[in-house]
C-alpha cells in the first residue's frame, strides 16, 4: 500500500513540473539537476531521458561528487 502511495506522489509531482512551463524550462535548461526525495525520482527520471537533458544525479553525495570532479 504504501509503494502505490509513494508511485502516485512520484506522478503527481512529474505532472506538475510538466504543466508548469517556467518550472520545466527552468529544470531542463539546468546544468544539473539532483534529486533528494524519493517523490522527485520520477520526474528526475523524465528529465534524464529527454534529448537535451541536463545531467539527472539522485542524491546530494553523488551531486557533492560531481561538482567536485568540475
Amino acid at each position: 500500500m504504501r509503494q502505490v502511495k509513494a508511485a502516485r506522489l512520484a506522478a503527481q509531482y512529474w505532472s506538475r513540473l510538466r504543466s508548469h512551463p517556467e518550472a520545466l524550462a527552468a529544470a531542463t535548461g539546468a546544468d544539473l539537476v539532483v534529486v533528494l526525495d524519493s517523490r522527485a525520482v520520477r520526474a528526475g527520471w523524465q528529465l534524464a531521458r529527454r534529448p537535451s537533458a541536463p545531467r539527472v544525479l539522485n542524491g546530494a553525495a553523488a551531486a557533492g561528487r560531481e561538482l567536485t570532479a568540475r
